[in-house]
């Protein structure tokens, strides 16, 4: 499983900021997210093949496709958070 503060991704990090600090680059400090805005919007890019079945299935359950797309994420976030416990 991928875990973004794994051995490997905090190895390629450091050396990235050495190398980065070495060039004379500025490193922007970390966000944090819990203060950050959250519009509740994001723009997504997926293949025009996916585009068409998903939105063929939001006609079925007649539904938009963002209700559709909205009611698959949250599902599988759930899914997810329940196999955690």
């Amino acid at each position: 499983m991928y875990r973004s503060d794994s051995f490997l991704d905090q190895g390629a990090k450091r050396v990235w900021l050495e190398i980065a600090l070495e060039d004379g680059k500025k490193i922007p400090k970390p966000e944090n997210l819990e203060l950050h805005y959250f519009s509740g919007k994001f723009t997504l890019r997926l293949p025009k093949s996916l585009h068409r079945e998903l939105a063929l299935e939001a006609e079925e359950q007649g539904v938009s496709l963002n209700q559709y797309i909205l009611f698959l994420i949250t599902k599988k976030h759930y899914q997810k958070s329940d196999n955690k416990c």
